[in-house]
């Protein structure tokens, strides 16, 4: 078993939130703005507790007749930019809605 698996992830700590209760928007878009960086390639959403897979992702962008989150070509990398209003952060926001 490697060593990091045990590590919590980037911007999350293990302690639960006060008494157990679930999270709420605010605090989520919190944990995420702290979690993650302004830019993140699509392959490492995962590394920061994205909830959705790298393929997904790349499928929700392939369809053109739904909303994806505002993203750019690095190279051969995708990379979504974490703020505004077609960020992911606000995109994950609509899609919990």
């Amino acid at each position: 078993m490697r060593a990091s698996s045990t590590a919590p992830l980037r911007g999350f700590s293990r302690t639960p939130l006060a008494e157990s209760r679930p999270a709420t928007a605010a605090e989520v878009v919190e944990r995420l703005k702290q979690a993650l960086p302004v830019m993140v390639a699509r392959s490492h959403l995962k590394r920061y507790g994205w909830p959705f897979s790298a393929g997904y992702m790349a499928n929700i962008d392939a369809d053109k007749q739904k909303a994806s989150p505002a993203h750019i070509r690095v190279g051969s990398r995708v990379v979504y930019l974490r703020d505004g209003d077609e960020g992911l952060i606000a995109w994950l926001l609509a899609q919990a809605k």
